[in-house]
């Protein structure tokens, strides 16, 4: 017998996730045919987590540095975050370093305080708004 359609969809994510840390932006999900009520059966059959308003992990369980990374990146938004700093290099491969804040840059004109664990930096040269 055939997996059902939840199943399946579940697999794809769960497969695209991997190179995210088991973690998918809503945008990633869309584009798995993966829509907003589909995400809410699956948090709420106990199967995924959400950790803020972007960002899905298709997993119960913590979320290692590589997932809280894109998580930075999605939740302050994919196209102005950038990994800065220790994390970035971190993200590059650095070993024998920990550091509890993900570190990113945005431009000076935008505002995205208050998103846990992430602290962000503006770039040299933006303007304050």
């Amino acid at each position: 017998m055939a997996a059902s359609k939840p199943a399946r969809r579940r697999q794809a994510a769960a497969q695209r996730a991997e190179r995210y840390g088991g973690v998918l932006s809503r945008t990633l999900l869309r584009d798995l045919g993966i829509d907003r009520h589909a995400i809410t059966r699956e948090v709420d059959g106990d199967r995924w987590r959400c950790h803020g308003s972007q960002t899905a992990a298709v997993h119960t369980l913590g979320l290692d540095a590589p997932a809280l990374w894109w998580r930075a990146v999605w939740e302050i938004g994919q196209r102005i975050a950038v990994l800065d700093g220790v994390s970035a290099l971190l993200a590059a491969g650095v070993t024998g370093y920990e550091e509890a804040v993900v570190h990113v840059s945005i431009p000076r004109a935008i505002n995205r305080s208050g998103i846990r664990g992430c602290a962000s930096t503006a770039w040299p040269g933006s303007t304050v708004r």
